[in-house]
């Protein structure tokens, strides 16, 4: 009976490990990061699955008016990137490291190619968080093939303010917010 019980304890912790987990590296390493400071953003939004739609031009021509189509794809530039990028750069407060999409003397690039995006909905008795999934492939600018780092990040979900609760495009970019102090978080941690 007591073997029954640690097996069934250790399957439940370990359950709750895999399943809290966010990040997974699939190439190389943070460690390799080690000295870099610079980095220039390069944002993929290609094949983004989105929940319950085959595709994401299905959900834009079932679910969006055609000023909404406009609004999901000019929010990424104006309120995603802008937010991945502060939230980034806020978590080095020396400015050790840094991101932007045009620096001048960054020698890598960080490519954040978003898969997954779930909009979450904001009414006013219930309320649902965005969610993103991405990878991020860090490399040399000269060196695209051999990637320094490719991680993956699980449904990284971004709570927004009730005052924002039909806006779809400020509570996705919550979760590119999250994802870049996630990001920043693990640099800072492990490319020692």
């Amino acid at each position: 009976m007591k073997k029954r019980i640690l097996i069934v304890i250790f399957f439940v912790f370990n359950s709750s490990y895999v399943f809290s987990q966010r990040e997974e590296v699939l190439e190389g390493d943070f460690k390799s990061l080690k000295g870099i400071s610079a980095y220039n953003l390069l944002f993929d939004y290609s094949n983004i699955q989105v929940p319950h739609y085959a595709s994401e031009k299905v959900f834009l021509e079932t679910k969006l008016t055609e000023d909404e189509r406009e609004t999901w794809f000019s929010d990424r530039e104006i309120q995603y990137e802008p937010m991945f990028i502060e939230r980034f750069n806020k978590q080095f407060k020396k400015g050790e490291n840094k991101v932007g999409k045009y620096l001048e003397n960054a020698k890598y690039i960080m490519k954040i190619h978003t898969t997954y995006i779930y909009s979450g909905y904001g009414l006013p008795v219930f309320r649902s968080n965005s969610k993103i999934t991405a990878i991020i492939s860090i490399y040399n600018v000269n060196d695209p093939i051999n990637l320094l780092l490719k991680v993956k990040y699980f449904e990284i979900d971004g709570e927004a303010p009730k005052s924002s609760q039909y806006d779809s495009g400020y509570r996705i970019s919550k979760a590119y917010g999250k994802l870049g102090k996630l990001l920043a978080n693990n640099i800072k941690k492990y490319a020692k």
